[in-house]
């Protein structure tokens, strides 16, 4: 495998979705100058996806991944694209995309106070003169449903609760 830092969308690359009539398929395409100067096409084809709007939310996902070289949030099914990409390409795999275990592919547990130091550690947030009240509201909101409780278990009706109950 080479070793390469997959900068796609620098120097003037771009990212495009495509639906191919032939095979019946979505793919994401990025154009790039390489390190030699030659424009490099590269695609991935998005198996098992039959929706535009499903296939838009991948190639969104991607885009900021590896915009902001940051896998660690990529969904499960951008996440097998993304792993996908790197394989066909010969790069190797970031940490973020290999877990702990060596199981490529399996996304550790997003919990809320993961996703706190993700948006504390936001530019536009640590930017703030005073970011004090960002602070403060997750607080509240750590002190309700504690720092391990999994994002994906949010629903609207328990931020409807927890709304009446921090009312009063």
């Amino acid at each position: 495998m080479r070793i390469v830092d997959p900068s796609l969308l620098e120097h003037g690359g771009e990212m495009s979705l495509q639906f191919r009539k032939d095979t019946g398929k979505w793919r994401v395409r990025f154009k790039r100058t390489g390190p030699d100067g030659k424009l490099e096409d590269i695609r991935v084809t998005l198996h098992n996806v039959t929706s535009e709007r499903t296939a838009r939310k991948i190639e969104r996902a991607l885009t900021a991944a590896i915009k902001y070289k940051d896998y660690r949030y990529l969904d499960d099914q951008s996440r097998r694209v993304c792993i996908q990409l790197f394989k066909n390409r010969g790069w190797t795999l970031p940490p973020a995309l290999v877990t702990s275990v060596g199981h490529q592919g399996s996304a550790e547990e997003f919990t809320l106070i993961k996703a706190i130091d993700y948006c504390l550690g936001d530019p536009e947030v640590v930017s703030l003169a005073d970011p004090t009240r960002h602070q403060q509201s997750f607080a509240h909101i750590l002190a309700y449903w504690g720092p391990d409780f999994p994002v994906k278990e949010i629903k609207v009706r328990q931020i409807k609760e927890y709304m009446l109950k921090m009312t009063y």
